[in-house]
This record gives C-alpha cells, sequence and structure tokens, in this order.
C-alpha cells in the first residue's frame, strides 16, 4: 500500500486514521506514562505490562490507605473471637446432651446383662 501527499498532510493522516478504525484501532494515551499507543477498543487505558503492574501497585496503596482509616477487619476477628469464646464456655460447662435419650431395652425377668454390670 502506498500513498502520498503533495500540498498537505492531512488527507494522509485522515486515510490512516480510517484505515485505522477499520481495523478497529485507536489512539490512547496511557494513563500512567503518558505515552500514546494504539489500543483495540476506547476501553484501554494502559500501554504496557509494566504500566499495568504500576496502576495495580497504586491502586493497591490507594485502598490501603482508605482502609487504615476503618479498623473492619480488627473489629470482625473480635467479634469472631468473642462468639468462639461464647461456644467453648458453653461446650465447656455443658456439654452437649442428645435432646431425646435412647430408652434402655429392658430385659425379661429383670435379669442383668453384659451392659448393666459396668
Amino acid at each position: 500500500e502506498c500513498v502520498s501527499a503533495y500540498a498537505s498532510l492531512y488527507p494522509l493522516i485522515t486515510y490512516y486514521l480510517s484505515r485505522l478504525n477499520d481495523w478497529g484501532l485507536c489512539f490512547r494515551r496511557c494513563k500512567v506514562c503518558g505515552k500514546y499507543f494504539l489500543a483495540k477498543s476506547q476501553r484501554y487505558e494502559l500501554c504496557s505490562d509494566k504500566c499495568h503492574k504500576a496502576q495495580a501497585l497504586q491502586n493497591k496503596r490507594e485502598f490501603d490507605e482508605r482502609t487504615r482509616e476503618n479498623n473492619y477487619n480488627l473489629l470482625y476477628k473480635n467479634e469472631c473471637q468473642n462468639w468462639r469464646n461464647k461456644i467453648n464456655r458453653v461446650n465447656h460447662y455443658a456439654p452437649l446432651q442428645p435432646a431425646h435419650p435412647r430408652p434402655q431395652p429392658e430385659t425379661p425377668g429383670g435379669q442383668e446383662t453384659g451392659a448393666d454390670r459396668r
């Protein structure tokens, strides 16, 4: 494919922009480093894996900064430990008894069995 321009580069630029549009590519500016790159769609914001990693690290730092102010994890752990302590206390002082004890079979004539002697 060969294209030439005589008086202005404008027709050349518009031609290649339309070709890029036909190919499904568009120019984007990287959110991290500021470089221009060809993206497969308008939703791409980062140009390379290096920028993806830098953005992920930045997102993590921002999240940690926001969550540093609230102590949900500490409250959750304390609440869980509180319930564990309550359950252990109940199990320690009052072992679980069956709701309906099973009746012992009676032997005819009141004779003892091996189970009764223990």
